[in-house]
């Protein structure tokens, strides 16, 4: 039995038309995720950036004292009663002391 000569017609065309449709539109699609991908890896390297600074800027607080208890190096910190030095090695020595 062969295929009607119209049928494989009107087949050829919608698929052509299918594509014409679909392949600009996956085209696109893949861009916009390109795109996303790229700005979240830039974003993410950021915030990696400002917590390291942070961390830094944590550690910049240092001062000349020593811990009485273990001899570490006391280090500045803030709480909910204002500011206060700490042990470096908090929470193994939990030794503070008031500033001011």
């Amino acid at each position: 039995m062969a295929a009607d000569p119209e049928i494989v017609n009107a087949t050829k065309i919608l698929t052509s038309t299918v594509a014409r449709i679909l392949i600009p539109f996956i085209i696109i699609i893949g861009i916009i995720v390109a795109g996303i991908t790229y700005f979240k890896i830039k974003l993410f390297k950021k915030v990696d950036e400002i917590k390291k600074r942070k961390k830094d800027s944590k550690n910049n607080h240092s001062s000349e004292l020593n811990c009485p208890l273990c001899g570490n190096a006391l280090v500045e910190r803030s709480g909910k009663f204002g500011s206060f030095y700490g042990c470096s090695i908090y929470p193994k020595c939990k030794y503070t002391k008031n500033i001011g």
